[in-house]
């Protein structure tokens, strides 16, 4: 079995809602940011195989 950590994104105007599933473990994780996408993608390169849902 491959390992995917999902990832959904609540995008607002002002803000960032991050939630990440680990497909193995059931682990969820979960990040608010500012409007800084960079922010977002460096929390996301740090899960295996993230995918975005």
């Amino acid at each position: 079995m491959n390992h995917v950590t999902s990832i959904g994104l609540d995008v607002h105007a002002r803000s960032i809602t991050a939630v990440a599933l680990d497909s193995i473990t059931g682990e969820v994780r979960s990040q608010k940011f500012g409007y800084e996408p960079a922010e977002v993608a460096s929390w996301i390169l740090q899960f295996e195989s993230p995918k975005a849902v």
